[in-house]
């Protein structure tokens, strides 16, 4: 069984969820498109009237903009919007090539410098992969 790669994924950023809406809430309408692998949900912002940030993630080959349109028009999401007065706001998270921007330093492109920050990702990889079996096949998980 060929292991999936776990960085193509296609996601929905939703960019101002109310106070009002739970985890338990959202986790379920976002798991009733097809799939769904994980939702995250950032602290709310006392700033922003403790909005907060979320992202759901899919399966790559999941149509994205359709499921993206179902949350938008989702009747619990609109119930718990109508008292925020602010905009159903889920989006289409861009593409990671699109976000990523590289460093035009020029210490960045030493050898040294590279196999050192490469040292250390790895490690942080394998220290989270780890903690959450992330790479491990249904039946390995407890292999220690």
């Amino acid at each position: 069984q060929p292991r999936r790669d776990l960085h193509k994924t296609a996601s929905i950023f939703f960019r101002c969820l109310p106070p009002t809406i739970t985890r338990k809430e959202l986790e379920e309408l976002c798991s009733a498109q097809p799939g769904f692998l994980r939702l995250a949900i950032y602290d709310p912002m006392p700033e922003r009237r403790f909005t907060r940030h979320a992202w759901a993630t899919y399966k790559p080959n999941v149509n994205i903009k359709k499921i993206c349109w179902a949350l938008n028009t989702s009747a619990l999401l609109r119930e718990k919007w109508q008292g925020s007065g602010e905009q159903l706001c889920a989006t289409v998270n861009r593409d990671l090539a699109q976000r990523v921007r590289p460093i035009a330093a020029a210490l960045t492109r030493h050898r040294p410098v590279m196999r050192n920050d490469l040292r250390i990702a790895s490690r942080l990889i394998a220290q989270l992969d780890e903690k959450h079996n992330l790479w491990s096949l249904p039946g390995e998980e407890e292999s220690g």
